[in-house]
């Protein structure tokens, strides 16, 4: 995962995560991202951007893991936009029973 750091207006870091879809690194990580997530959550804000190594190419989007990656990150992107209060609970859930 890659972490990008950017200091927020309101005081507060803002973390924006990299993670991919049937990555076994990322889910290798998952746990330790929640955990940290918890335990920052007064001095930053955080969030995972669903493309992780995936290249935009001219034949479309070619994700490192094959489609299946890229039509699950589609997915995760939609959740935390729509539902962000429940994207943590999906990930986790998604990310060790697939």
């Amino acid at each position: 995962d890659e972490i990008w750091l950017k200091k927020q207006t309101q005081g507060k870091v803002r973390v924006d995560i990299l993670h991919e879809a049937l990555c076994p690194f990322c889910i290798l990580q998952d746990w330790r991202y929640h955990e940290a997530r918890r335990a920052l959550a007064d001095i930053a804000d955080s969030s995972i951007i669903w493309w992780g190594n995936a290249k935009d190419t001219p034949k479309g989007i070619e994700c490192q893991h094959g489609p299946t990656e890229c039509v699950a990150n589609r997915f995760f992107n939609c959740v935390q936009y729509h539902y962000p209060e429940k994207r943590l609970d999906l990930t986790h859930c998604f990310d060790y029973y697939m």
